[in-house]
C-alpha cells in the first residue's frame, strides 16, 4: 500500500486528503500506521489524513470522522467514542448504501440532508456526502436532482455555513453557526414559537431577516435573548407572512440578529457581540 501511496502523492499533483476505511474489519492486522502516516506527510505535508475506524484518532491523523452520525451521536451504532480536539467530519450516504446500489432506492430527502449539513456546521464539523457512479459512469438522476437542490440552497444561504464555527446553542429546534461577530440561528422546526438564546457580554443591535434585511422584534431580559411572542416570524399572527416567504420548497427564510460589539459588558442587560439569524430549512 505504501508504494501505491507514494505513486499517488508524487505523480498526481497536490493531494488534499487521504481517507482510509476498513481498519475496523481487521483490528489485529499489522497496519504500520506510523510508517504510513509519516510517508504521507513527508511527501505532501499539506495532505490531511483521516481514518474511518470509529475510534479516537491515532497519532498522525489530522481529522476525526464520524460515519453516518453527527459528532457525539451514535444512532447507527458505529461511533462509540469521544470527540477529539482535531477538526471534525461526518460522512453520510444519499440512500442506505455506500456507492451505487441499483436495488437501493430509499433516497434521503433534500430536507433531511440539508438539516444534517446545517447541524454538522453547528457542531464544528465538515459534512462528506457520498454518491457513486452507475456502470455507465453517470450519477443516478435522483442524486443529481438532490445535489442540485442542495446547491441552490447553498448558493442562497451558503454564507451561514461556509467559513463558520459552531454557535452558542443548539437543540431539537435547530442550531447556530458563527462567523466573526455574527451568529446565524437556524430554526429547523417551523412549529417553534419562541427561542431563548443564552449570551454573555455585548449589546444587541437588531434582529433582521436574512432574506431581505427586514426588522424583526425581539425581547432582551436579564440574561438570554428571547425570540418569539411579539416576534412576527414565529407568533400565531405570522401565517400569511410565512406563506409569502415559503416560495422555494416551502423554505421558511432565515433570520439574523446583528449585534454591535462593545469593549466590555454594559449594564445588567448586556449580551454577547453576536449577529443572529433564525431559519428553517426546506420542508
Amino acid at each position: 500500500m505504501n508504494a501505491q501511496l507514494s505513486e499517488l502523492l508524487t505523480n498526481y499533483g497536490e493531494i488534499g486528503g487521504i481517507w482510509f476505511d476498513g481498519m475496523w474489519d481487521k483490528w489485529e492486522a499489522p497496519w504500520r500506521l506510523a510508517e504510513t502516516y509519516s510517508l504521507i506527510h513527508e511527501l505532501q505535508p499539506g495532505t490531511l489524513i483521516g481514518s474511518n475506524h470509529h475510534k479516537m484518532p491515532y497519532p498522525g491523523e489530522d481529522f476525526q470522522m464520524f460515519e453516518r452520525d453527527l459528532p457525539g451521536q451514535n444512532t447507527i451504532g458505529f461511533n462509540q467514542t469521544g470527540i477529539s480536539d482535531l477538526p471534525l467530519e461526518m460522512c453520510e450516504t444519499m440512500n442506505g448504501s455506500w456507492g451505487f446500489n441499483i436495488k437501493d432506492t430509499a433516497f434521503k430527502s433534500t430536507e433531511y440532508l440539508l438539516h444534517l449539513l446545517i447541524r454538522a456546521a453547528g457542531k464544528n464539523a465538515n459534512m462528506l456526502l457520498n454518491t457513486g457512479p452507475m456502470p455507465n459512469g453517470e450519477i443516478q438522476p435522483a442524486n443529481v436532482q438532490t445535489l442540485k437542490e442542495m446547491g441552490t440552497w447553498m448558493n442562497k444561504y451558503g454564507e451561514t455555513i461556509y467559513g463558520t464555527r459552531g454557535g452558542p446553542v443548539e437543540g431539537d429546534w435547530g442550531t447556530t453557526t458563527v462567523k466573526g461577530k455574527q451568529v446565524y440561528v437556524h430554526v429547523l422546526d417551523p412549529s417553534v414559537e419562541q427561542l431563548t438564546i443564552p449570551l454573555q457580554g455585548g449589546k444587541v443591535k437588531s434582529l433582521t431577516l436574512f432574506e431581505d434585511g427586514s426588522k424583526v422584534k425581539f425581547t432582551i431580559r436579564v440574561g438570554p435573548l428571547v425570540l418569539g411572542g411579539t416576534c412576527h416570524v414565529y407568533g400565531s399572527g405570522c401565517h400569511q407572512r410565512k406563506q409569502h416567504m415559503l416560495v422555494h420548497r416551502k423554505l421558511m427564510l432565515p433570520v439574523i440578529v446583528p449585534v454591535e460589539p462593545v469593549a466590555k459588558p454594559v449594564g445588567k442587560n448586556s449580551v454577547d457581540p453576536f449577529y443572529f439569524f433564525p431559519e428553517s430549512a426546506p420542508g
